[in-house]
């Protein structure tokens, strides 16, 4: 999961640094924005910087948080829904 590695990178990162090298990181990472990448449970807590409470609250109410399906037994999200539900969140506040 080299997508969901360099995006737990970036959102670790990009905060403390300087425009010009989180231009440069942003230029590095772009080629994966295309892509669907599949996020699971720690993927996801790192990227929103959420606990396991939101995460489990968000299985039994899924209408409350980002459109989740399951892969086997484990639940994944799609990186793209988290981003659009991320945007819906913005709008409507």
């Amino acid at each position: 999961m080299i997508e969901a590695a360099a995006a737990r990178i970036a959102a670790e990162i990009i905060p403390m640094i300087t425009d010009e090298q989180r231009a440069h990181v942003r230029a590095v990472l772009m080629p994966y924005a295309d892509q669907q990448v599949i996020m699971r449970e720690p993927d996801l807590k790192t990227y929103l910087s959420i606990d396991n409470g939101t995460v489990e609250w968000w299985k039994r109410h899924p209408e409350k948080g980002p459109r989740a399906f399951k892969v086997g037994r484990r639940w994944a999200w799609l990186k793209s829904d988290v981003d659009d539900w991320i945007a819906a969140q913005r709008e409507a506040s």
